[in-house]
């Protein structure tokens, strides 16, 4: 239950068509309040017997995240996307004037993403799918995010999955003192970004055993003249200014480099990078870049997929340590699984 099966269930109906009329039958097609209701009631979500339509879901839910007062910072992977005037609606609205006419699941704050069934036309995805909606036509319809009442042990405690003694021994050449300080911070920010679903903790414990083995943000080896020879004048790295090259290297638990990431991850966090790179050394600032990075890349629902080969392009834009990776991701498993069985 919870996150996890809800990007399961997603990822499991992922094509389905849609259809409206005549009715969906739920097997071969889809709307997208069946769409959400169905992957609901597998990720252990309630809604009230009679709930049917995207506004009857909106009604149904009580805590509002975001909407014309703002909030939207504040969404999170498993809060409902709410949208109007998609099509000509046959409801009366709410109380607040608004009808919802199409609903999805947001993958978060930032990720521009959602999952959910829709049908062709002003987009190119028809069906069940994860969508853009960083597109003007999304954009101009979206109008408010509810949050539902996840089941309590979907927001786990993410130090209660590992402790430091067993992630120590996934990580034997770190030194001890390492994990200790920052585990901790690296779970607090996978918690505080909504990425706390056991999988993902284990994807992102195994991103950082093969990306930064000894459990420390680090800054990239290299000197100077090394940093100019890769990165200076890289335009796709918003390099643009003399020095830049060896200002933005590489920092962190993944790497972040670059003038043009320095600046949209400090966005993301809230921490003005750009001005500052070597902020990105901070084990609780490193923790949250880390965190957001497995946001915008969509890392949770391939990691509920089990998908560990994408999660690993996600981070690496490859397969490069896929052996240390998946040593990393089983011997996680195993020692999740020994404490509770993951659906």
């Amino acid at each position: 239950m919870g996150i996890t099966a809800l990007w399961a269930a997603c990822e499991a109906r992922k094509g389905i068509p849609y259809r409206i009329e005549p009715p969906p039958d739920g097997v071969s097609n889809l709307d997208c309040s069946l769409f959400v209701l169905q992957t609901a009631t597998a990720a252990g979500v309630p809604f009230p017997a009679g709930v049917r339509t995207a506004e009857q879901i909106r009604q149904a839910l009580i805590t509002i995240v975001a909407g014309e007062d703002g909030g939207w910072q504040d969404v999170q992977a498993g809060d409902i996307l709410f949208f109007k005037d998609t099509y000509q609606a046959p409801e009366l609205p709410g109380p607040d004037g608004n009808v919802a006419t199409h609903v999805g699941w947001s993958l978060g704050a930032g990720t521009h993403q959602m999952w959910d069934c829709h049908a062709s036309g002003e987009t190119d995805l028809p069906g069940v799918g994860q969508t853009d909606i960083g597109t003007p036509y999304w954009q101009d319809h979206i109008f408010e995010v509810r949050r539902p009442a996840w089941p309590v042990e979907s927001r786990a405690d993410v130090l209660g999955y590992f402790t430091s003694g067993q992630i120590r021994t996934i990580f034997t050449g770190a030194p001890a003192a390492n994990i200790d300080k920052n585990w901790p911070a690296v779970a607090m920010a996978l918690q505080k970004y909504g990425l706390d679903d056991v999988l993902t903790v284990i994807a992102m414990l195994a991103t950082i055993r093969v990306e930064d083995p000894l459990f420390a943000p680090i800054r990239e080896f290299g000197d100077e003249a090394y940093f100019t020879r890769m990165y200076e004048g890289r335009a796709d790295l918003g390099n643009t200014e003399p020095g830049d090259g060896a200002r933005y290297c590489g920092r962190g638990y993944i790497q972040l480099t670059g003038r043009s990431n320095y600046r949209t991850y400090g966005a993301l966090i809230g921490v003005e990078l750009e001005s500052d790179p070597d902020l990105a050394l901070d084990p609780a600032l490193a923790a949250e870049i880390l965190a957001v990075y497995c946001r915008e890349r969509h890392i949770q629902a391939a990691a509920a997929a089990r998908d560990w080969q994408r999660v690993r392009i996600a981070v690496n834009g490859g397969l490069n340590g896929l052996d240390t990776f998946m040593n990393a991701v089983n011997a996680l498993l195993a020692i999740a699984q020994s404490k509770r069985p993951i659906s």
